[in-house]
């Protein structure tokens, strides 16, 4: 079986911070990408983020 080990306990939180971290580039690039297609044909370029905080904001009021 193939896969990670980590030698201390420091290791699963470091590599969850990177994967978050890329993550969110991802996440960037396609949010800019999608308001260059919107700025493109002329469509609001800030549905798609409106969106986005619309859900995350959501995500919060679930925990309360």
């Amino acid at each position: 079986m193939s896969g990670i080990m980590f030698t201390d306990k420091e290791g699963p939180i470091d590599f969850n911070r990177l994967a978050r971290e890329q993550m969110k580039h991802r996440l960037l690039a396609d949010i800019l990408v999608d308001m260059q297609v919107c700025e493109l044909e002329g469509w609001d370029k800030l549905e798609y983020l409106s969106e986005l905080r619309e859900m995350l904001d959501s995500l919060g009021e679930e925990r309360r």
